[in-house]
């Protein structure tokens, strides 16, 4: 099981450093919705609108168990 793990965050890694390369488009028009959900009693979710995807803080909340969703907007 352990060398599932192993290249389940050989995966994640390569995909990390690919999205983070990716290009977002540049429109003034184009906005994103991103929703942090929690995975705690609470089941809190946080709404964030921006212009651009910081993936490093995307991953952040993937590794504390979180679920995000991202939406595009168009304003």
């Amino acid at each position: 099981m352990s060398n599932f793990k192993e290249t389940g965050k050989a995966h994640n890694k390569n995909f990390a450093e690919g999205m983070m390369q990716a290009p977002v488009p540049s429109e003034d028009s184009l906005w994103f919705q991103i929703f942090f959900l929690t995975n705690d009693q609470s089941k809190s979710v946080e709404v964030l609108e921006t212009d651009t995807i910081d993936f490093e803080e995307i991953l952040q909340h993937l590794t504390m168990g979180e679920s995000v969703f991202i939406k595009h907007k168009k304003q």
